[in-house]
């Protein structure tokens, strides 16, 4: 078998014109002509022809990033893509009535929440925005409010139904509720950061620094509201955590990305630096962060000198080119086919147990730590995995354990969930 990085791709013009458009709009300058467009030296829009501007644009909306990049391509001439920047204008108009909506919402229900003695800490989001060039482009599609577990949680879910939300019926995860209101907004009432991983350590640090989020929340002014949010350490953390969740499943996006480099970008704080790296080594997931911050220096405008203190540099370019292809493929949250669902921590037989015996526990929360049961819960996982396939997904379970072959050899070295001193 060919070596993977080996049979390794260079990137479509397309894919090369979308991460100079995106570098462009969340790490360019603001222009001293005062026409609102960003400048970052060696960016020309009009160098891209009109045929890959359009599959760029195309690309921008699978990532959900069309909105952002509306600012760098007003200078754009050729009249044969005019749909294409007329279609990424009308994303950016949508974008920003659609996100002012949602920061009054956003402050209406923290609010609410603080005038009954309920914590909350405002996730992503508006609180994401706030680093962006322009912050209301930046797209979000729903509320994430941390409330932590027990009765805290409790209280903010009769308080978020007494407002006017419907607690959806069908819940598919368990780290957060999803309410919804007559307008189609949807809010996220989170219990934990993430869904529980496979791995102990971290569920359990996980939960306890959702403890501290609420404990030591920070009233902010954002965008002209009152905000709850976590320190900026914490938040960053937090960011880390949301996109290995989403690697470890089905995959994320530019997106999630564009975040990372706006929030570094805009912290040259050397005390929340070291605390960060202190968060992410003694929970086991500081290879992931540096592998990140690597793609975002080498593709996204991630300026060296703010990421230098992750280490970045212990990945050579072949594995940051194969990480980047893999969110390239990816697209927003996993969503490019029907085929990709986990990555592993490894191919051997090994780590398809642990990854199976991870799923029976997500699906089967009430029962997953009665041993006797296991047996029965394996063959229902089992069974259900493959009628999904079949019937849902429309996909084979042999493609798809193919993927997750694949998709596992780029995390090998990012060591996740290993600590320093080896355990775990």
């Amino acid at each position: 078998m060919a070596d993977y990085k080996n049979v390794l791709m260079a990137l479509s013009p397309e894919e090369e014109c979308l991460l100079d458009i995106v570098k462009n709009s969340i790490a360019g300058q603001d222009s001293d002509e005062g026409c609102g467009c960003r400048f970052m030296a060696g960016f020309d829009i009009n160098r891209y022809d009109a045929d890959i501007l359009k599959e760029a644009i195309s690309l921008a909306a699978d990532h959900a990033v069309l909105s952002l990049i509306y600012d760098s391509l007003e200078e754009y001439s050729d009249v044969k893509a005019a749909g294409a920047v007329k279609a990424a204008k009308k994303s950016a108009s949508t974008a920003f009535i659609q996100n002012n909506r949602l920061l009054y919402v956003t402050a209406c229900i923290t609010k609410l929440l603080a005038d009954n003695n309920v914590k909350s800490v405002v996730l992503k989001g508006v609180s994401a925005a706030r680093y962006y060039p322009s912050p209301f482009l930046r797209k979000s599609g729903d509320i994430d409010i941390l409330a932590g577990d027990g009765e805290n949680f409790e209280c903010a879910r009769r308080l978020i139904k007494g407002y006017g939300y419907i607690e959806k019926k069908h819940q598919h995860s368990q780290h957060h509720a999803e309410f919804v209101s007559d307008e189609g907004i949807t809010i996220e009432l989170h219990r934990l950061l993430a869904e529980p991983f496979d791995n102990q350590d971290m569920n359990v640090y996980m939960k306890k620094l959702a403890s501290d989020m609420l404990a030591g929340c920070e009233m902010t002014e954002i965008m002209g509201y009152r905000i709850p949010v976590c320190t900026r350490t914490q938040e960053a953390y937090y960011l880390l955590v949301h996109m290995l969740q989403h690697f470890l499943r089905a995959g994320f996006g530019i997106k999630l990305l564009c975040d990372w480099v706006v929030f570094w970008n805009t912290c040259d704080d050397e005390d929340i630096r070291k605390d960060f790296v202190k968060m992410a080594s003694e929970s086991g997931i500081l290879g992931f962060a540096s592998m990140v911050t690597a793609v975002c220096v080498e593709y996204l405008g991630l300026r060296k000198e703010n990421a230098a203190f992750i280490a970045y540099q212990d990945y050579d370019r072949q594995d940051v080119r194969l990480f980047m292809d893999e969110i390239l493929t990816a697209e927003e949250f996993g969503k490019s086919a029907n085929d990709r669902m986990v990555v592993m921590r490894g191919n051997s037989p090994a780590d398809y147990m642990r990854e199976f015996h991870h799923q029976m526990q997500l699906n089967n929360p009430k029962h997953a730590n009665k041993i006797i049961m296991w047996p029965y819960l394996w063959a229902k996982t089992l069974v259900v995995f493959v009628h999904n396939n079949r019937n849902l997904r429309r996909v084979s379970t042999l493609k798809v354990m193919k993927k997750a072959h694949a998709r596992s050899r780029i995390v090998k070295n990012m060591h996740i969930f290993s600590t320093e001193d080896g355990k775990r």
